[in-house]
């Protein structure tokens, strides 16, 4: 999915640990817009562990983003 890319884009080049709140905050507004009706076809039944498991992979997607921005930026320098 998309989302896994951005979030591990966004970790990489701001290398700062605030880019996790990327998934902790765009991903749960997500499934209340979808909950809402304001977009999209609404839930389904098990939504709320399809919630879980994105923002999980999106989290671990930002991190490793920000491990590997931290870790080649070291490289390049001095």
């Amino acid at each position: 999915m998309a989302i896994y890319a951005v979030c591990l884009l966004a970790g990489g080049v701001t290398r700062a640990r605030w880019a996790l709140l990327l998934p902790l905050t765009a991903l749960p507004l997500l499934y209340i817009g979808l909950g809402q009706g304001w977009w999209g076809s609404g839930l389904g039944e098990t939504w709320h562990l399809a919630a879980a498991l994105v923002v999980a992979v999106s989290l671990a997607a930002a991190g490793l983003g920000v491990v590997l921005g931290r870790a080649f930026s070291r490289r390049g320098t001095g």
